[in-house]
């Protein structure tokens, strides 16, 4: 996952030449700054409640997310970049399908809430269904579902629907979060070539 900014290229090539390190400084800065609300903003809509899919914002449903800022000499390599440990974010950006390795796959219910946490995570406990006790598997009205059956009474309880494969629907919203803050992000950016501008004017005056 990656964000790239355009800028004012004229501008950003005058002070390029003029004032090269101060332009550094200025674009670090400004990348700096506006990445990190960029990434506030997402973890906030998009991660820790609706719409969004509710996991913690550092270790949530997706690990760890980490932000490196990209700068070069051409306007074209502004940038910055995230990157997580996470197998299924990119799945579930862009929604995938997932197919079963082998038998079928167990998703829970979602209206079991004992299940899941306060933020809709699900429980450690519940992630590995084969190691719950007195879960069997059984058909509900020809559909195959895991169930857990109280032994005193043999009431059933589902718990999980089972299938060959499931659908996800795109809901992380990185690159829609990212396109609706570009503009802002772009005036970020170009303030800080604005300021490096300045520097070069001063410099010049005296």
């Amino acid at each position: 996952m990656d964000g790239v900014l355009k800028i004012n290229a004229e501008s950003f090539e005058r002070a390029f030449h003029l004032v090269p390190k101060a332009l550094d400084e200025e674009i670090r800065d400004g990348m700096d700054y506006s990445s990190r609300k960029f990434m506030k903003n997402w973890r906030n809509t998009r991660l820790q409640g609706p719409p969004g899919i509710r996991g913690a914002s550092g270790h949530g449903l997706f690990g760890k997310f980490k932000r490196i800022i990209i700068t070069g000499n051409a306007t074209d390599e502004l940038g910055f970049e995230v990157s997580t440990d996470s197998k299924i974010a990119r799945q579930h950006e862009a929604g995938e399908k997932i197919n079963a390795k082998s038998g079928k796959l167990a998703v829970p219910l979602s209206f079991r809430t004992q299940m899941f946490t306060g933020r809709g995570k699900l429980r450690k406990r519940y992630r590995s269904p084969g190691d719950l006790p007195n879960v069997e598997e059984i058909k509900i009205k020809g559909k195959p579902f895991l169930v857990r059956v109280r032994k005193k009474d043999n009431k059933i309880t589902p718990l999980y629907v089972l299938k060959e494969s499931v659908q996800l629907r795109p809901r992380l919203g990185f690159y829609k979060t990212f396109n609706d803050m570009s503009s802002e992000m772009y005036r970020i950016l170009n303030r800080s070539i604005d300021r490096a501008l300045k520097k070069s004017w001063l410099g010049r005056m005296k």
